[in-house]
């Protein structure tokens, strides 16, 4: 692919997904736009992708189950977080249950004060109450995106459990 190419790649799943939880929450999903055809270079940037790096395997199908995962973590009995690899990034699905809060059921392994983790991720279900170090709070919903830099502690807030897909390693790649 020459760096005029135009590509529409990638972008169509994008659109399904928008149109899904738009169904799901209306009255907090933005409309759904199909996206303008990009040069390579610009492709590049907006997905994140290193192209022309060594671990790429965008020329191959690949597919991985969560209830398979490359690694699995018991969060202190409230909860577990499975990881899958693709591309070379690691994909977690975390399940945090009623009471789980990082201080208590990770901050042991962690050995931190707070989570020096950044996160980039969906809330697929429940609510989280994230508390950063200078003092604001913030909640997430099921259906929020979000970015969650170092230096917080979480809880889950409610009856339910809490589930997450954290794409959050993939700034180690930009």
């Amino acid at each position: 692919m020459g760096s005029g190419t135009r590509v529409h790649a990638k972008y169509y799943s994008v659109t399904c997904v928008s149109a899904a939880l738009k169904a799901r929450r209306p009255d907090t999903t933005p409309s759904t736009v199909r996206p303008s055809p990009c040069t390579e270079s610009e492709y590049r940037t907006r997905i994140g992708h290193r192209l022309d790096s060594g671990v790429n395997t965008m020329n191959q199908l690949t597919v991985k189950n969560f209830g398979r995962p490359d690694e699995s973590v018991d969060l202190s009995g409230h909860g577990h977080r499975n990881m899958v690899m693709l591309d070379g990034m690691p994909i977690e699905l975390g399940e945090f249950d009623r009471g789980w809060r990082w201080s208590n059921d990770v901050k042991p392994m962690a050995g931190t004060d707070t989570c020096q983790v950044h996160h980039l991720g969906y809330c697929v279900e429940g609510h989280l109450l994230v508390h950063m170090d200078d003092g604001t709070d913030q909640d997430i919903n099921a259906g929020d995106a979000f970015e969650i830099p170092p230096g917080h502690d979480a809880e889950v807030v409610g009856d339910h459990k809490v589930v997450l897909v954290d794409f959050g390693k993939a700034f180690d790649n930009r």
